[in-house]
């Protein structure tokens, strides 16, 4: 950690050196302003107190300062009440003046640097890193000021502040250093620890006050209360301190490609530098024990390790053969790590592969899911012998094994009140779209989707559910000497009406009763299912899909064929349409 903070100040004293020598004007400006606003916000605060006291007093107060004796009661409470919003309107100006000279200061260095745009929001990340930078500077300054303020009057609550910080530092850096595990919650969440440590600090501080009350150490009670406020603001001033300070240097790469000339948009960080370090070949091997130990229950002697292609970003998966000191197999396993903090893909895959129902999807066992130090990590059962084949030549059998599998009701109905399906999909806002670029000459046939669209909802809504994954490619479809077809990747599946992603083409829809039928002599709920209905389902599926990638014209070519569907299923169902019914 004490690399981290020495590392830290080197970049933010090299970002300072970069604000003064572009834009010294704005940055000599914005940071007394910023120290202004916070005075003045501190004195309208503690102002309204004072007055609270002098109206509930016969007199001045001997603990006041000598130069408002000269002042009658009445007329001090009226000029301190007109002093309260005259300090607040004044931290408002000042807040105005920092947010126009941290814009003046961020145009000029970003003018500087001579570059294109690099990402988006790149004006306002500018602006508001240079109006944090200065507002760090100004609490360093005013926790300093309130430090040497409380070392005249107060020395020994200047003492326990000052000891207290010091603890802390060097607590959170040993703490830090001898825990990995302790380490990285630090890392994560170290503005939340602040603001607890911060907590803790004031208690400290108020239970001195009282002890020195107690042993009558403290005579004049005005001072401690200014005491006692000038600490619980200092605490809240380095609590937004470290706050700003974690904000800045997490956005050094960008920070350092618009202000630094020398320095372009890296993709590669240190956290991804610190994920594929993991797979390099002599630190795998001791992680991957550490890992088949803790889940498995297994010590290998040997590891035979090979890479596995994901094609997918941020998945880095491994082969593994585990060895006994004897040679004999332990166990093949693909184990997956995801880069990618908070990984939802992994999250989502563990959702659905760890539940019981899950042996019935082409997939392999998910043996379980932890973690490799920051990141998700899953251990898949992997078979001896497999090839890689293209999803062109099983997308057929693929996706009727996906109809046969039957969602667990939980997982359906958890689903469903998380995501929008198909037929929420279908609102009147697409309809708008699609008569957006319709025209004239294809406005009919969208009004007429737009006029069948209630009995569509209803046809789609009274479909089984199935599991759709958008993932199957020649990368993440394997087949094993069995002639098993497995799907290696779900991490984005969905639950959509059967039907949903089976290709469109006339051919297909003709061989889709057949294969609907053999999906139903595994799963009974198939049985009673219309194949119309499930080809209207795959229509749909595709119009939502085109709609989605703005394929709008492809849709609108579309939209007869479903037509032509919807009324073949209705003439098939006239007592199930709910326009009939009515």
């Amino acid at each position: 950690m004490f690399e981290a903070v020495s590392a830290s100040t080197r970049w933010l004293l090299a970002l300072g050196g970069k604000f003064l020598r572009v834009a010294p004007g704005p940055t000599l400006l914005t940071i007394p302003a910023t120290l202004v606003s916070q005075v003045a916000t501190l004195l309208a605060f503690l102002l309204p107190i004072k007055v609270l006291i002098l109206v509930g007093s016969d007199g001045i107060p001997r603990y006041f300062a000598n130069s408002f004796m000269q002042f009658d009661r009445d007329t001090l409470i009226v000029a301190l009440s007109i002093a309260t919003p005259a300090f607040y309107l004044l931290h408002l100006a000042m807040e105005q003046l920092v947010l126009k000279t941290s814009n003046i200061g961020a145009k000029r260095l970003l003018a500087r640097s001579r570059k294109i745009v690099l990402f988006e929001n790149q004006d306002d990340l500018a602006a508001a890193s240079y109006r944090r930078y200065a507002e760090a500077l100004a609490n360093t300054v005013f926790i300093a000021c309130v430090w040497l303020l409380l070392g005249f009057v107060f020395p020994l609550l200047c003492l326990l502040l000052v000891s207290y910080t010091l603890i802390c530092i060097v607590g959170l850096g040993i703490a830090h250093k001898c825990s990995e595990t302790l380490g990285n919650r630090i890392e994560e969440s170290l503005s939340s620890l602040v603001a607890v440590l911060t907590s803790i600090g004031f208690m400290l501080a108020f239970l001195l006050l009282i002890q020195q009350f107690l042993v009558g150490a403290i005579q004049v009670f005005f001072i401690a209360i200014i005491s006692l406020l000038l600490t619980r603001q200092t605490l809240n001033r380095t609590k937004r301190l470290v706050t700003a300070i974690v904000n800045l240097y997490s956005n050094r790469r960008k920070l350092n490609a618009l202000f630094f000339t020398e320095h372009s948009l890296s993709q590669n960080d240190e956290l991804q530098e610190e994920f594929w370090a993991m797979f390099s070949e002599r630190a795998r091997d001791s992680w991957l024990r550490e890992l088949l130990t803790e889940h498995l229950a297994i010590n290998p002697n040997r590891l035979n390790v090979n890479w596995h292609q994901t094609g997918v970003n941020d998945l880095v998966a491994l082969e593994v053969l585990a060895l006994d000191s004897s040679e004999k197999r332990l166990g093949r396993y693909l184990v997956r790590v995801y880069g990618k903090r908070p990984t939802l893909s992994a999250t989502h895959e563990a959702t659905l592969l760890l539940d019981e129902s899950s042996e019935h999807l082409p997939a392999f066992p998910l043996l379980a899911a932890g973690q490799v130090g920051k990141w998700h990590c899953h251990i898949f059962s992997l078979t001896d012998k497999f090839a890689y084949v293209h999803p062109a030549q099983h997308t057929k059998s693929l996706l009727s094994s996906l109809w046969a599998f039957e969602p667990p009701a939980d997982l359906a109905e958890r689903y469903t009140r998380s995501h929008p399906m198909l037929w929420q999909r279908l609102d009147t806002s697409l309809i708008e779209r699609l008569y957006m670029v319709a025209g004239e000459d294809n406005a009919t046939i969208v009004r007429s989707l737009e006029e069948q669209l209630p009995d569509i909802l209803f046809i789609i809504r009274s479909l089984p559910l199935t599991v759709v994954n958008p993932d199957i490619n020649i990368n993440t479809l394997i087949q094993d000497d069995s002639g098993n077809l497995n799907v290696t990747y779900w991490g984005r599946w969905t639950l959509e009406p059967v039907g949903s992603d089976w290709p469109v083409g006339q051919r297909s829809l003709q061989e889709l009763s057949e294969l609907l039928q053999q999906a139903s002599e595994i799963r009974p709920a198939l049985r009673e299912v219309d194949p119309q209905a499930v080809a209207l389902s795959a229509l749909l599926f595709k119009l939502d899909w085109l709609c989605t990638k703005q394929l709008y014209l492809d849709a609108l070519k579309l939209i007869p064929e479903l037509l032509k569907e919807v009324r073949d299923v209705l003439s098939d169902n006239q007592g199930d349409s709910p326009l009939n019914r009515e």
